[in-house]
C-alpha cells in the first residue's frame, strides 16, 4: 500500500523531465531531452518501489526475529537502503542501441561532488563507525557490531563507486542530458549515503542505557536531523541559492 502511494506521488509527468533538466544545468531542454529525463525518472521510481517492497519484506521478517529492535532502522533504514540500491542498479543497467560519446578531458570525482559534500558524508560515516564501536552493543537478537560497521562501510563504498562510474563511463546518446542526469544521480546517492550513515548512528545512540541515555538520545536526534538536512541540500531539494543547485561543472566540457 505504502509503495503504491509512493509510486503514485512520484510518477513523472510530461513536465517532470524538462523541470529536472533545468534544475541540473540544462537551460532550455527540448521536448526530446525532456522525454529522456522523464524515462530516467520513471525507471528509477519504479525500481524504488520494487526495492522498497522487497526490503520491507526482509525488514518485516528480521523484525519478527528481533534482529533490528531499534527505533529507526526497521523503517527509515530499509527505505534508504532501497533508494540507494535503486540508484546503483540504475547506473549499472546496460543501455543498448545508443552511441557512447567519449570525452578528451580527464574527469575526477571532484567534478561531480564538491569538497563540502564529500567532507559531510565522510564525517558522518566515520562518526557512525566510531559510535557503533564505542557503544558496542553486541547482544543476542541484534546485528553484531562488526556487521553494523560493515553495513556502514559498504554504503560508503557504494556511494563512491557510483561517483567513479559517473565520471568514468562515456556519455550515452545526448551528452548534455546524460551529463546532467549523471550529476543528479551521484548527488542523490551521496545524500542517501549521508542520511543512511546518520540513521545507523542515531539507532546506535538510542541503544545507550544508564545515566547517559537521555544525552545520547538527544545527540541522536540532532544527528538524524543533520542527515535529513544534508540529504535535502545535496539533492537540491532546499538549494534555492546560487551555487548549491546541481550545475554541471564547466571543466566537464
Amino acid at each position: 500500500m505504502f509503495a503504491g502511494i509512493v509510486l503514485l506521488v512520484l510518477w513523472p509527468t510530461v513536465r517532470s523531465g524538462p523541470r529536472l533538466l533545468r534544475n541540473w544545468g540544462v537551460a532550455e531542454p527540448t521536448s526530446q531531452q525532456g522525454r529522456i529525463a522523464r524515462l530516467y525518472l520513471l525507471y528509477r521510481r519504479v525500481l524504488y518501489v520494487v526495492l522498497i517492497i522487497v526490503t520491507s519484506l526482509i525488514g518485516g521478517l528480521q523484525e519478527q526475529e528481533q534482529m533490528f529492535p531499534r527505533p529507526f532502522f526497521p523503517y527509515l533504514g530499509w527505505f534508504l537502503a532501497a533508494l540507494l540500491l535503486g540508484e546503483l542498479i540504475a547506473m549499472l543497467r546496460p543501455v543498448n542501441g545508443k552511441v557512447r560519446v567519449a570525452t578528451l578531458q580527464r574527469r575526477t570525482i571532484r567534478d561531480v561532488l564538491p569538497a563540502w559534500m564529500i567532507v559531510a558524508h565522510v564525517v558522518t560515516v566515520v562518526a557512525a563507525v566510531v559510535g557503533i564501536l564505542l557503544v558496542n552493543v553486541d547482544v543476542p537478537g541484534l546485528m553484531p557490531v562488526w556487521a553494523q560497521v560493515v553495513v556502514v562501510v559498504v554504503s560508503a563504498v557504494a556511494v563512491y563507486a557510483l561517483a567513479w562510474l559517473t565520471v568514468a563511463r562515456p556519455a550515452i546518446g545526448d551528452a548534455v542530458v546524460d551529463r546532467a542526469l549523471r550529476l543528479r544521480s551521484v548527488r542523490v546517492t551521496i545524500g542517501l549515503g549521508t542520511m543512511f550513515a546518520a540513521t545507523m548512528l542515531t539507532d546506535e545512540l538510542y541503544l545507550v542505557t544508564g545515566p547517559d541515555q537521555v544525552t545520547a538520545a538527544s545527540i541522536g536526534v540532532i544527528v538524524l536531523v543533520f542527515g535529513l538536512v544534508m540529504w535535502g541540500v545535496m539533492t537540491s531539494a532546499f538549494a534555492f541559492w546560487s551555487g548549491f543547485r546541481g550545475q554541471v561543472p564547466a571543466r566537464n566540457g
